[in-house]
């Protein structure tokens, strides 16, 4: 059930962004790459005594969960499959309508609401738009599948 990830540059994507989450993001990519800086955005702590965006302190396990969620999305066809007809119907897939498909779905699954995933869910994207789907599938899924 594959589909095609625009191939565009990382302002492209970034575009996609509310203007404070854009700013935030382009302020980590300064010194991370694009993988490091979605996995700060997701187990950011935010203002003090406030809960973050899993619940609880310890953040790794919830960019695991992401992590694992978006592979299986892309690559699992057995998973999200009404989220990918969806996209399948579509030529050439927009990125707005591909982040916000993904956003949702994976928000959904684990609790979140999409605005707060889509700064990740872009940069994510645009990591696997590097490289071809079947590639990306290869590398990063059955590495974590072992």
């Amino acid at each position: 059930m594959e589909f095609e990830i625009p191939d565009e540059s990382l302002e492209n994507w970034l575009s996609q962004l509310k203007p404070y989450q854009k700013n935030s993001i382009t302020e980590l990519l300064k010194s991370n790459d694009e993988l490091k800086t979605a996995e700060i955005w997701v187990t950011s702590t935010g203002p003090k005594n406030i809960v973050t965006f899993g619940g609880e302190p310890k953040q790794k396990p919830f960019w695991n969960n992401l992590k694992m969620e978006f592979d299986q999305f892309l690559c699992n066809d057995s998973v999200y499959i009404k989220e990918k007809n969806s996209l399948k119907k579509e030529s050439p897939i927009s990125q707005a309508l591909l982040v916000s498909t993904i956003s949702g779905a994976l928000g959904a699954k684990l609790g979140l609401a999409a605005t707060l995933l889509a700064p990740a869910i872009i940069l994510l994207l645009y990591c696997a738009s590097k490289i071809t789907l079947k590639a990306y599938c290869n590398t990063y899924y059955k590495i974590a599948k072992k």
